[in-house]
């Protein structure tokens, strides 16, 4: 079966968007440690690695899409402070605790059920260094897109060849209950398409506890 996301990132390998660091994570890098160790949560083609990278931050890139894979590293390979790995996290992390000060995730920890998100935020927690920082941009409640498709459970649909969540302010809360919240709001915002069109988007911050 073809990977929805291998087919997503052939749509955008060529739009500007993608040469660019999000709006999230230009928010949300005041709160990294100087020259931190991030791992980021299906980085897809790369450019928030590259901007973290830029900025003297050692990061570990990974997704599931070998087409992402594939173009992350093609655009990355001058940067030495970058290291690209395919990783599959709705399984165990395959690293030691305590092993990062920064967890990131843009628009990627919302495609899974109550069981494997829950488990995802376990797994963040810990692997993230005492007092680490996890940082995650994810579908809301207020998408366009919300209740569409055929319902699986609380605020997760089948739409098309994906599975979506979309979180409120209470779910975030609730599965990020093992972090101190700094900042947990729908005032995110995000592309929703090759047209530039904008949508709000769930925005979570925690620190390690």
């Amino acid at each position: 079966m073809t990977n929805p996301f291998d087919k997503l990132t052939a749509a955008y390998k060529n739009q500007d968007f993608v040469k660019q660091a999000t709006q999230f994570a230009s928010q949300v890098v005041s709160y990294f440690p100087k020259n931190s160790n991030v791992l980021e949560l299906g980085s897809g083609t790369g450019q928030d690695s590259r901007y973290f990278a830029s900025l003297g931050h050692n990061i570990l890139s990974t997704d599931f899409s070998d087409k992402a894979l594939e173009l992350n590293i093609e655009k990355s390979k001058h940067l030495e402070n970058i290291d690209i790995q395919k990783l599959d996290f709705t399984q165990l992390f395959p690293f030691s605790d305590n092993t990062f000060d920064v967890v990131y995730a843009h628009l990627s920890v919302q495609y899974f059920n109550s069981q494997i998100t829950t488990q995802i935020f376990s797994e963040v927690k810990r692997v993230l260094k005492a007092n680490g920082i996890f940082c995650a941009a994810c579908n809301s409640i207020v998408d366009e897109e919300y209740d569409k498709g055929e319902k699986i459970e609380q605020d997760f649909f089948q739409i098309g060849e994906k599975t979506k969540r979309f979180f409120s302010t209470e779910s975030l809360i609730k599965f990020g209950s093992g972090f101190e919240i700094i900042v947990c709001d729908l005032e995110g915002q995000q592309l929703t398409n090759q047209d530039g069109q904008i949508s709000k988007c769930a925005r979570f911050i925690g620190r390690n506890r």
